[in-house]
């Protein structure tokens, strides 16, 4: 218990560190025109981005809750010419935040029994994943880190859910997928996610049929009720498949492949690296809306599918199998 604490802290101090080091230390030439509140409204109320309400509005809650006289740094104006420090620390708080979360949540998965992980390794772990997220934050935007903590959240369920078969994980699980949902579609990951370890477990089975289907409903409920609410269904297109080929989206591929090699190279067994392949095959619709609706080079879009196949590579196959 002393020796997890220690871990929890020096995560969230590393969490603090990298954050401040990537937003006051560094300024993205990637992202503009949102570090005002009337820039971030035009770019995050049109479009898809109007769906992904949730961190949208803990973002305007902390500017409230910080909000002074305006005396902009001048690396923001080239940035936003209407840029607010506030609003740009409100950035920093809430993507700190939700990382320092996204570490405590990893310790409790890495102390699960059914990880199999040697005691010596969850720091370089642990630093490893908070510096990919931190890293690519290049790309600013109030919704990812939120994200990537719901998606730990419902694997530390599912975890539990697994090992003790209890109803109440079930609607824990189905109460994640809603909320996460209202904040960013990466949440459909958490059912492939899903997927892949009850398949691997059950096989084909009505073990895997209800709380499969259970997730699913508690994903399509948010979908298409913000859809509904909003009265609108975009669908956009950034890029087309011969633009894969322009350098920087070369680039971004390059990241994915490597990142994709690294979990592979982790798995404790062949069957954890089956389990991998499981889950990039049933991730292959939100991989294709990456690849067509995104933009390849935001390195960001791959940290959900790395920190799930890193799960995926150290559990501990033989005891999942062997749970009754």
């Amino acid at each position: 218990m002393r020796s997890s604490f220690k871990i929890i802290v020096y995560a969230i101090l590393l969490s603090l560190l990298l954050n401040y080091i990537v937003y006051y230390g560094f300024t993205t030439n990637y992202t503009g025109d949102v570090f005002s509140e009337e820039g971030f409204k035009n770019q995050y109320n049109n479009s898809v981005y109007k769906f992904r309400i949730l961190s949208k509005y803990i973002l305007y809650f902390i500017y409230e809750a910080i909000k002074s006289p305006n005396i902009p740094d001048s690396r923001l104006l080239i940035l936003d010419s209407h840029a607010s420090n506030s609003f740009y620390n409100s950035y920093f708080i809430l993507n700190t935040f939700f990382t320092s979360l996204v570490s405590i949540i990893l310790v409790l998965i890495l102390n699960n029994p059914l990880i199999k992980i040697a005691k010596n390794y969850k720091l370089l772990l642990i630093y490893s994943i908070i510096s990919a997220i931190c890293l690519t934050q290049f790309v600013v935007v109030p919704y990812d880190v939120s994200a990537y903590f719901f998606l730990l959240v419902f694997i530390l369920m599912s975890l539990e859910y697994l090992i003790k078969s209890r109803i109440i994980y079930l609607i824990g699980m189905f109460f994640i997928i809603f909320i996460s949902a209202l904040n960013r579609e990466t949440s459909a990951l958490s059912i492939s996610y899903l997927i892949s370890i009850l398949f691997f477990k059950y096989g084909i089975s009505k073990k895997i049929f209800y709380p499969v289907l259970l997730m699913i409903l508690a994903y399509l409920i948010a979908y298409i009720g913000l859809r509904l609410y909003f009265q609108n269904n975009t669908i956009f297109m950034h890029i087309t498949f011969l633009s894969i080929l322009l350098p920087k989206n070369l680039i971004g591929l390059l990241a994915w492949i490597l990142l994709f090699i690294l979990s592979i190279s982790l798995a404790n067994h062949k069957k954890n690296k089956l389990l991998i392949i499981y889950f990039h095959i049933l991730s292959i619709p939100y991989i294709f809306s990456c690849f067509f609706t995104g933009l390849i080079f935001e390195m960001r879009l791959y940290i959900p599918l790395f920190l799930t196949s890193v799960i995926l590579a150290l559990m501990d196959t033989d005891k999942v199998k062997n749970l009754n």
